[in-house]
This record gives structure tokens, C-alpha cells and sequence, in this order.
């Protein structure tokens, strides 16, 4: 039995940004290319398939390939394109020793048993990737409305979301799994 251990996550989340010098919002196309890996946004996957990774053929000049649905909202599909690359570390072993035993990674429906921790363990490394912990509570902090009398009284996940380039979900989804919100 597999265990989940949400810190390491955050760690390995945050040496892949150090060892890729990026900084927030995080041109995801960019890090791919680092990462030596090619993003392609088409519509070619089939059925309610949002992305996927192939592994590239030793003839091709990238290790991997991620394809991603062009039709969703641009910060949908950069939580995606995070996501795809949590599967890349997380499920795949990009950069360990068991690299190419799986050329392929599919996103599979939330409901299938086995997969769901799966899906849940590269959505907190996207979430973690995008929006760091440490910067994500100073951004937070910094984006707090007050009202007419001064008196601080919510968070503007609208501009925490503009500052990470994220959807409003996902910072409000982040801020909860960090204990900041709710």
C-alpha cells in the first residue's frame, strides 16, 4: 500500500522550481522546455481526456511530450499543464531510476478505483507548483479587503488568482489545503 505524504510534495515542488529558476506566474511552456519536454495544445485527444503524457522516441530531441485539450480557459489549462507534470515526477519517475517504464500517462476519470489518489496527489503539486506556500500566505496577507471603516474582513481570491494566473477555484482550493482559508 502506497502512502501519500503531502509534504514531500510541497518539497519536491518547490526544488523543481529552484532548479528551474521560475518565478510566479510560472510560464508553464517555459518550464516544459527546461524540464526537456515539449507542450502541445491541440484537440486531438478523445472522449472528456484533458491531457496526457507520452515519453518521445529516443530519434526525437525531447524525453517527453505533454498534449493538452486547447479548448479549456487558459487558467484551467495551466493547472493542467501543472498537473500533468506532477504525474510526470509523481507517477511516472521523470529523472529517477525507473524513467521508461511507463511511456504513457492518461488521466483517468476521478471514479475508477486506483486512480483517484493518483489524480488528487498531482493536483496538490500543481497547486503547489503555481503557488508556493511560503508566497502564497505573503500574497494572501497582501490581498485582503478591508471595508468602509477599515475592519479586514475577506481574502480577494480574484487577486491572489490574477497574481498566480490561476483560476479563483484553485486559490480558494490552495488556501484551504494550507489552513488559510475556512
Amino acid at each position: 500500500m502506497r502512502i501519500y505524504n503531502r509534504r514531500i510534495t510541497e518539497e519536491l515542488s518547490k526544488r523543481i522550481r529552484e532548479v528551474l529558476a521560475l518565478d510566479s506566474p510560472i510560464d508553464l511552456k517555459e518550464a516544459v522546455i527546461r524540464l526537456g519536454g515539449e507542450l502541445i495544445e491541440n484537440n486531438s485527444l478523445e472522449g472528456d481526456v484533458e491531457a496526457k503524457i507520452i515519453c518521445a522516441s529516443e530519434a526525437e530531441k525531447v524525453n517527453f511530450k505533454i498534449i493538452i485539450n486547447n479548448q479549456k480557459y487558459s487558467s484551467r489549462k495551466k493547472f493542467k499543464i501543472a498537473h500533468e507534470i506532477g504525474h510526470l515526477f509523481l507517477h511516472m519517475g521523470y529523472l529517477t531510476d525507473f524513467w521508461g517504464e511507463m511511456n504513457e500517462y492518461t488521466d483517468r476519470d476521478y471514479s475508477k478505483v486506483g486512480f483517484i489518489m493518483e489524480e488528487y496527489e498531482a493536483n496538490e503539486f500543481a497547486a503547489a507548483f503555481l503557488m508556493p506556500k511560503d508566497e502564497f500566505k505573503k500574497i494572501a496577507e497582501e490581498k485582503i479587503d478591508e471595508d468602509e471603516l477599515g475592519i479586514e474582513y475577506f481574502y480577494n481570491l480574484n487577486e491572489i488568482a490574477k497574481y498566480f494566473g490561476v483560476s479563483r477555484s484553485a486559490v480558494l482550493t490552495r488556501g484551504m489545503w494550507l489552513g488559510i482559508f475556512g
